[in-house]
């Protein structure tokens, strides 16, 4: 049998009875190509092309019938004249039947097949020699490494969603300690006018906010809480995000402490709600400073649909 080089149309001499199971490695004498020769079961007909396979019997081409046009035998084996490994081809037509991570490349070449030519003699001691089956440790081999790739990406896959997940907690979280803080101050404020109109009018008790007030004050902290308990569980290449929120929500638990209880004096108290306007920003600049990525896309979209982080 005569192997025809695709690159130069050399011909390449082949004796099939040289040729062992595990198939072998021919090489062109006229540009050094290598190639090689393996004998494949008529199961893998349907990963093959009409054009690159040749009956084992008569060494015909094999078209697309079940039998071979040249010999009759049904269900031939079949010669395949290739420069890539069977095991890299055999895995690449695998995932691209699993439709499994396309663009993959397993590092093989483009397929180069040659024609073979028959010679007389040869098919007997050619079908002895020549036979190559697809190992079951070969096959298992495959598998492990579908498997592998699946649950590789299966992982991958959910170690994406969850740090999505955490950085939507992340930006509710973020937007309840602002507002609720923005909130806490606002009444101070409004304190801070009173007890000085007060003081004006000869009274000097600070004044206290209303029930209804206090109510709504205390819902606030409430959910503020409950948003950061839902964000508590960062993974981990977050976790410095989620301690410089947590740095953010004790200043906004001052600001409710300042808001809940009397002071002693109006000067005392609106320096204290000042401090805690400057200490706020420092802390807000610092968690900006250092949040990667995913977490910076997801404030910039928490700007744009919380009014309260627009200006943070």
């Amino acid at each position: 049998m005569n192997c025809t080089c695709p690159k130069c149309s050399s011909n390449i001499p082949l004796e099939l009875e040289t040729v062992p199971e595990e198939g072998v490695f021919v090489k062109c004498s006229g540009c050094n190509g290598s190639f090689q020769v393996v004998r494949e079961s008529f199961a893998g007909r349907a990963l093959r092309r009409s054009g690159e396979i040749f009956c084992v019997h008569c060494g015909k081409g094999i078209g697309a019938s079940i039998c071979c046009t040249g010999c009759g035998a049904i269900y031939p084996d079949y010669f395949v004249v290739e420069s890539a490994t069977a095991a890299g081809k055999q895995a690449k037509k695998l995932l691209a039947r699993l439709n499994v991570f396309k663009g993959i490349s397993l590092g093989r070449t483009k397929q180069e097949t040659v024609s073979v030519a028959y010679t007389p003699g040869s098919t007997a001691a050619g079908a002895k020699a020549g036979g190559r089956r697809m190992s079951p440790v070969v096959l298992a081999l495959f598998a492990l490494i579908v498997v592998a790739l699946l649950a590789g990406g299966g992982v991958f896959y959910y170690q994406q969603q969850k740090e999505a997940d955490y950085a939507d907690l992340y930006i509710k979280a973020l937007y309840g300690v602002k507002a609720g803080t923005d909130f806490n101050l606002k009444y101070c404020a409004k304190i801070a006018a009173d007890w000085k109109k007060s003081m004006e009018g000869g009274q000097a008790a600070m004044p206290r906010l209303t029930p209804a007030e206090q109510a709504l004050l205390r819902s606030s902290r409430t959910e503020v809480d409950k948003r950061l308990q839902s964000a508590d569980n960062p993974p981990e290449k977050f976790a410095k995000n989620n301690d410089a929120l947590k740095k953010l929500y004790e200043v906004y638990k001052k600001s409710y402490t300042l808001v809940s209880a009397p002071a002693d004096n109006l000067t005392t108290y609106t320096d204290s709600a000042s401090k805690l306007t400057a200490e706020f920003a420092k802390a807000g600049q610092e968690l900006k400073t250092g949040l990667p990525d995913k977490l910076s896309d997801a404030l910039a979209k928490g700007k744009q649909k919380y009014r309260e982080l627009k200006e943070f």
